[in-house]
């Protein structure tokens, strides 16, 4: 127990040390900023998010980043600096558990740093499943299409058709939204969502993206339905597809992306 403890104060006192020097190098953390409405939502429900002092301990183990790219933070929450950015499939050692976040060693590099759980899996897990989504994810995008096309119906306009690639590049932007703590349609990483598209390969002759914080993708239509810009992306009759991706959010609840194309 001793050892443990010994190891633990050596851990957390190697991530303060790399906390000083990555806000030096780096700045303050990124300020979330509400857009003015050019297609996204300004639904903001503000909720507190609480964390615990408790820590569990863990077992060496190696794991995998499942998202496209994973900040490596100098402590457990979106509130501290970026030490690395992880990529997809990248393995890293697990040293400890501190609530939903886990404390990890690069294995390529050496970096220790802190990860939110959501975005590794291990070998021996089904987490990875190519693009985040869980059963109830997979169930509020299909509630959220059909709210859209019986809204569509009922203005005379056809049907979206839910784009398997398009929404994987929603989703990307959701995990991206809620891991690095900012609500806007820019991402550092993606740039617009006209950019993120056609970095996936995708043409489009048109597009546009809604985005939502909130605490259902019920109360996220009926907030998209009551603005006028976002209302007329999903009633614009030129679209013929459309991406969905959902993620949790200790902010808002959820985040909710949904963008359309002309093919």
């Amino acid at each position: 127990m001793k050892k443990k403890l010994r190891l633990l104060s050596l851990i957390m006192m190697t991530v303060s040390a790399m906390t000083l020097c990555t806000l030096t190098a780096n700045g303050s953390e990124e300020d979330v900023t509400l857009p003015t409405l050019i297609n996204e939502t300004a639904d903001t429900d503000e909720n507190t998010q609480s964390t615990s002092s408790d820590y569990y301990d863990t077992s060496d183990n190696t794991a995998y980043v499942s998202a496209e790219s994973l900040n490596m933070r100098c402590g457990p929450s979106t509130n501290y600096n970026i030490v690395k950015v992880l990529k997809k499939d990248q393995s890293v050692t697990i040293i400890l558990k501190i609530d939903n976040w886990y404390v990890v060693r690069e294995n390529s590099g050496g970096y220790i740093g802190c990860v939110s759980e959501k975005y590794l899996y291990f070998q021996n897990s089904d987490s990875n499943n190519g693009n985040g989504n869980t059963a109830e994810d997979n169930s509020s995008v299909t509630t959220l299409l059909n709210l859209v096309n019986e809204a569509r119906a009922n203005n005379g306009v056809g049907a979206l058709k839910l784009n398997d690639e398009l929404s994987r590049i929603a989703q990307h932007k959701a995990e991206d939204m809620v891991e690095n703590n900012y609500f806007s349609h820019n991402s550092k990483i993606y740039g617009t969502p006209f950019e993120m598209i056609r970095s996936y390969g995708m043409t489009f002759s048109a597009a546009a993206e809604n985005i939502a914080g909130n605490q259902s993708v019920e109360s996220a239509f009926y907030a998209w339905m009551n603005s006028s810009g976002h209302a007329a992306n999903i009633l614009n009759a030129k679209y013929t597809d459309t991406g969905i991706g959902i993620c949790v959010s200790p902010t808002y609840g959820l985040i909710i992306v949904q963008m359309f194309i002309a093919v």
